[in-house]
């Protein structure tokens, strides 16, 4: 999954690690979830289309049937210094050339640049993730490591989508119920879960995924 998607819903970043009252840990599944959904390889037409971050206008989700893509605006900062040492940077009727394939608009804040850049990014595939669906609920498996998953929730419906990710600190108690294993990482403890249906299902449902709902509206 991409990584700059943090800067827009918090989702998917390296370990998922959460702070409890006596240690830190993280959470996995040791499979593709939920266990018995069948897995698909492409996404439904009637979900195919543009949706857009409510909160963000410039933050959307394009659903294909073969890929999510994510677009976005990226927003930095760079010094005419900076701009003037490097000889691959110009401005040119208000745009910033030399870093992307176009020129960048910017404002102007005494000495500094405050660029915008539009980004596009693939959210994810049916060909790098594991998908499973039931009904108009698909399950983004991402594979993190051997015996390593973690699951994101993306629910749509005829006016949005919905996008959950798990937040394993808000779920001890479901969590530790299924956990297969508990490994130590230095100081970091490791867990992993094989729930079955009726166990990821109440998980689905806990506080654990639905504290943080990011909805994107259909245009």
């Amino acid at each position: 999954m991409t990584r700059y998607l943090l800067i827009i819903f918090s989702l998917f970043s390296g370990f998922c690690v959460a702070q409890t009252s006596h240690e830190v840990s993280s959470f996995y599944f040791s499979t593709p979830q939920p266990a018995s959904a069948p897995e698909v390889k492409e996404f439904d037409a009637s979900i195919l289309g543009t949706y857009r971050l409510s909160t963000q206008k410039h933050t959307k989700l394009i659903v294909k049937h073969d890929s999510i893509i994510a677009t976005y605006f990226v927003v930095f900062p760079i010094t005419m210094e900076e701009v003037n040492k490097n000889p691959q940077l110009s401005v040119n009727d208000d745009l910033l050339f030399g870093i992307a394939d176009r020129g960048l608009p910017f404002l102007k804040s005494n000495d500094t640049l405050i660029v915008a850049m539009n980004q596009r990014e693939v959210f994810c595939t049916p060909t790098e993730y594991v998908i499973k669906r039931e009904k108009n609920t698909y399950y983004i498996n991402e594979k993190v490591g051997k015996d390593r998953w973690k699951t994101t929730i993306l629910e749509f419906s005829s006016k949005d989508v919905a996008i959950y990710e798990l937040d394993h600190d808000k779920a001890e108690k479901e969590i530790l119920k299924m956990a297969k294993q508990i490994e130590y990482d230095d100081m970091l403890k490791v867990i992993i879960a094989s729930p079955n249906d009726k166990e990821f299902a109440s998980l689905a449902k806990s506080k654990g995924y639905r504290s943080e709902k990011i909805a994107y509206r259909k245009e």
